[in-house]
């Protein structure tokens, strides 16, 4: 088996369509063309064959989202394997860039370093439609921008404003439930503060160890 791990971006942010058909079937097409092209002109000459290649496609979302915003964290996925993954599914899981590492692992048969905790999981069981997504949380923090997830609530705090909201029925983040639901609120923040004490209790790695 080969691996290719891509990233490519689909249809501008300007372009005269709607949010609903940036997600729907004309970016899927359009980014499966380009990524398609993309591996058979990288792959040309050499002994990897594009049928049997495992590859993913992030679509681009522009400036929107830097502030935690869903616009920005929010993208698709697109993973081909034929004969171990199902073709034509979606999910609409809970899986992040966290899950790529273990994954990988998981497909090559690799071990990850001795002594090393992973933050994601191997979600090929969740993209075959075997099981569910084990993860309920993630959290991101851009200088002063913060935002955390936990199952369907996400909080966000950063320059351009933030809030409470409940992406099972507002995945537009337009109703802040901060004032409705202070307690919910209140133990969004405890998370994310709980998940940046361990962040900077943890060693340094890579190229982060001397920074």
């Amino acid at each position: 088996m080969n691996l290719v791990v891509m990233a490519t971006v689909g249809l501008a942010w300007d372009d005269p369509l709607t949010p609903d058909e940036r997600l729907g079937r004309t970016i899927y097409h359009q980014g499966r063309t380009e990524v398609g092209e993309e591996l058979r002109v990288s792959l040309a000459g050499s002994d990897i064959s594009l049928s049997a290649t495992l590859f993913r496609c992030v679509q681009c979302h522009g400036a929107e989202g830097q502030g935690g915003e869903e616009g920005g964290l929010r993208v698709p996925f697109i993973l081909r394997w034929p004969g171990k993954v199902p073709a034509g599914k979606v999910t609409d899981e809970f899986l992040t860039s966290l899950e790529l590492l273990p994954t990988l692992l998981a497909a090559t048969g690799a071990k990850a370093p001795e002594g090393v905790k992973l933050d994601g999981h191997d979600m090929l069981p969740v993209l075959r439609g075997e099981a569910k997504s084990p993860r309920r949380e993630m959290f991101w923090q851009r200088r002063a921008d913060k935002a955390a997830r936990f199952e369907n609530w996400k909080w966000v705090e950063s320059g351009k404003g933030g809030g409470l909201y409940d992406l099972s029925t507002d995945l537009g983040e337009k109703h802040d439930l901060s004032r409705e639901k202070p307690e919910v609120a209140k133990q969004m923040r405890q998370r994310f503060e709980a998940w940046r004490a361990e962040m900077d209790a943890s060693e340094p790695r890579g190229p982060f160890r001397d920074y």
